[in-house]
């Protein structure tokens, strides 16, 4: 109770001001300003939720609630009485909602009543009783006022818009006093039947988000109608969903639950085993997980992969007699969607690879992986991942070939080193200011092989390779990309040596980090409200990027606040946002308060992370080229924006490749991903 007296004086005092009354009836209350030409003659009513409160011996806080209607600004309320064991009384009001708080003395003896008295200027007085029963005996029980009488009543519909390709849910309270509401979009083989729809909105397995005030109000009003819930994506094809609403208070809670079909699902039926022919392999490294796709017929469109522990999998397969193709009936619509970039790796002569970050290397995982052709034709591929196998087909023989890439910014450098062989077994990086190194390199009559053996026993100066790092820098796509600290203006000079038991080959790069641009900025900074007035009105129309601008411009969704490449990009925008400022816009978006918008382009655009870089060209196309890029490269897709054709299109595939995606094992997990998807 003290804790419930603190909360509503912190209210009020930010609020209103308001004056506290003892049993003195000697106060007046204070007089109400004189009314304005535009103010109500409405005269103030106060009512009061009960006429009796009943105490025990003990004594203790107390309250009792009441309301004002017509309330005048700058008035406020007091409580009196004239009884001397009724102590701190206290008239708080917040709005037209308000309390009388007291304290009430121990009873040693006999039962005793207070009289309580409210008044409010230009308002009739009303009165309440205080009962305390005698010492050593014990109140019946009488409903708190503030509390409703019976646990909530809840319903809760779902259907599937075709045209907006949107989940709606309409859901209600009927008995209008919940106090707390949890909602959830989950596929329905989620759900435990063992458990009843509380217990498991309850779990942590449910991913169950709490409705805001302005949602459970409306919940407890009217209802909420027509809510989009969750937008359809290919890999949601034809899944069954269940929409859940769990409705509490302090005497009780009540879930219900609604299903409906994302899609039409059965519109173009998989024909298993007809199919694009792949292979399909695992591998647990010592911190990632690694599964390898290649398409031998190259005709894969469309796809999704699952990841789950060996066990579990198991479990699934004994269900369905160890058939593959009903397992995948049970599973499809589950993993992880393939994106239309990564089709492209499977199918093209190096394969896919898909990397998940894992922090226990004992673990054994299995993974199916679905893939379709342009008529929908399924071929069903399985792996396990095992520590036995090995990732590729890696030799510590021949020749070896590297290729060595660098990226600069004004505090980043940013390294690849990707062994085009697959053979190297050993690594080294080493580093030195360009001006000493220059000299090192003099000294050794301009050898790189004798100037990388001098770094290498320089601490400060070199490093040696991991085994897991040289494993990257061997498989395919980018291979080991490395890190580190730059100094603006720094010029520095570094050296890469692949090797194995046939030889091995250094590579050099002279990088200098970039001043960052501390000129006038032209970049604005949006709200989901600005952005859906000047960009894209992504609650009227979800499903598809219609551009209001009138020019071309650039967006950058990022958290500066703590994301090191959004960082970068800052000085990147603010340069090109003066060199372009009379031709493109260039807006930036902050993900940790603005969730709207960026929610949806990335359910759109099937894009995540941060920063997440689009560029809008003169006809409204929208197109998504990455992450951070430096100032030469986002100039170059600026002026292709300036220079596009005539034309109408959406794309999010990236400028460049994306042949390593790291995902987190959380990410295969069915319900969260369709929670991570949920509009509310």
């Amino acid at each position: 109770m003290k804790f419930k007296t603190l909360l509503w004086s912190i209210m009020t005092v930010l609020a209103f001001s308001v004056t506290a009354v003892g049993c003195s009836d000697d106060d007046d209350v204070k007089p109400a300003p004189a009314p304005g030409p535009d103010s109500s003659d409405k005269v103030p009513v106060l009512a009061l939720s009960g006429s009796t409160l009943e105490m025990a011996a003990e004594g203790g806080e107390a309250s009792m609630a009441f309301t004002v209607e017509n309330p005048v600004e700058g008035v406020t309320p007091k409580a009196s009485c004239g009884s001397g064991w009724l102590q701190n009384i206290n008239a708080e009001l917040n709005g037209d909602k308000g309390r009388v708080v007291f304290t009430a003395t121990k009873n040693e003896g006999e039962a005793r009543e207070a009289t309580v008295t409210l008044r409010y200027q230009g308002a009739e007085s009303v009165n309440f009783t205080v009962k305390q029963v005698a010492a050593g005996t014990k109140p019946e029980p009488e409903p708190d006022p503030e509390q409703p009488g019976e646990g909530p009543k809840v319903e809760i519909s779902a259907t599937y818009d075709e045209g907006q390709k949107v989940l709606l849910v309409d859901m209600i309270c009927t008995s209008k006093n919940a106090d707390k509401a949890l909602f959830a979009v989950v596929p329905a083989t989620a759900i435990d039947e063992s458990v009843s729809l509380e217990e498991f909105m309850e779990s942590p397995q449910s991913f169950a988000k709490t409705l805001s005030d302005e949602k459970l109000a409306a919940l407890n009003g009217e209802g909420i109608k027509n809510e989009p819930a969750v937008t359809w994506e290919p890999d949601m094809d034809g899944m069954q969903v269940a929409a859940i609403v769990l409705a509490k208070n302090a005497n009780g809670k009540t879930a219900a639950r609604a299903d409906a079909q994302l899609g039409n699902g059965g519109a173009q039926p998989p024909i298993p085993g007809d199919g694009p022919q792949v292979s399909f392999s695992g591998y647990i490294g010592d911190y990632e997980v690694l599964f390898h796709a290649k398409s031998a017929t190259k005709n894969v469109a469309s796809g999704e992969i699952i990841v789950m522990l060996k066990e579990e999998f198991d479990g699934i397969l004994a269900g369905v007699n160890n058939d593959f193709n009903k397992a995948a009936d049970k599973l499809a619509g589950q993993g992880q969607a393939l994106k239309p970039v990564w089709c492209e790796q499977i199918n093209s002569d190096n394969g896919m690879e898909f990397y998940i970050s894992c922090g226990d290397p004992t673990i054994i995982l299995s993974a199916m992986l679905l893939v379709y052709d342009a008529d929908h034709h399924r071929t069903v591929a399985y792996t396990v991942a095992d520590k036995e196998q090995t990732p590729s087909e890696n030799s510590d023989t021949g020749k070896i070939e590297m290729d060595f890439q660098t990226e600069v910014s004004s505090n980043t450098y940013r390294l690849t080193v990707y062994c085009t062989t697959k053979n190297s077994t050993e690594g080294w990086l080493a580093w030195r200011h360009t001006d000493a190194f220059e000299e090192m390199m003099s000294k050794n009559n301009g050898s790189l092989e004798a100037t990388m053996d001098e770094l290498k026993t320089m601490k400060d100066n070199s490093q040696k390779f991991e085994d897991f790092w040289v494993r990257n820098a061997n498989k395919p796509g980018k291979g080991l990309v490395m890190t580190l600290e730059a100094r603006p203006g720094e010029k520095m000079t570094f050296l890469v040596e692949l090797s194995n038991r046939d030889g091995r080959l250094v590579k050099r790069a002279d990088c200098v980090a970039k001043d960052p641009y501390q000129g006038k900025s032209e970049v604005k900074a949006l709200d989901d409200q600005k952005f859906s007035d000047l960009v894209w009105d992504y609650n009227a129309n979800p499903s598809q990027f219609t551009f209001k601008g009138n020019r071309p411009c650039v967006l950058d969704f990022g958290a500066p606040a703590w994301c090191g490449w959004c960082q970068e990009l800052e000085p990147v925008m603010a340069q090109l946002s003066a060199e372009f400022k009379d031709q493109v816009d260039f807006y930036t978006i902050d993900t940790d308060y603005h969730k709207g918008a960026y929610r949806c382009f990335k359910s759109l655009f099937r894009t995540d992370g941060i920063p997440v870089l689009a560029v809008v060209d003169r006809n409204g196309n929208c197109k998504v080229i990455g992450g951070y890029l430096p100032a030469d490269k986002l100039r170059i897709q600026i002026k292709i924006a300036l220079n596009a054709k005539t034309s109408r299109t959406v794309t999010a595939m990236p400028a460049q490749d994306l042949p390593r995606n790291y995902v987190s094992l959380a990410s295969f997990n069915p319900v969260k991903k369709m929670m991570d998807r949920c509009l509310f």
